[in-house]
């Protein structure tokens, strides 16, 4: 779980590109977040982003990334395994 919390750290942007249409799935559109980020989507990377979020995030709404990414920015690996 370590290497997968210092992979988003490092690689995880504010960036998300909504497909295209309106039907988009919830829980996919968080692993579309990651592979849109350059990381390959896992268990372990989407059960962190739930717990950092405390449910499931909407990627396409900004503010549901900075809060994701702030958290990353602000918490080591270690503080995540303590605080989660």
């Amino acid at each position: 779980m370590k290497k997968a919390y210092k992979e988003l750290r490092k690689k995880l942007k504010n960036k998300f590109v909504k497909p295209k249409g309106n039907d988009y799935a919830i829980n996919g559109s968080v692993g579309l977040w990651l592979h849109q980020c350059g990381i390959k989507p896992t268990e372990t990377h989407i059960t962190i982003i739930y717990k950092i979020f405390g449910s499931i995030p909407y990627p396409y709404q900004e503010w549901d990334r900075k809060f994701i990414l702030k958290y990353l920015k602000n918490n080591k690996y270690k503080g995540f395994k303590n605080e989660k």
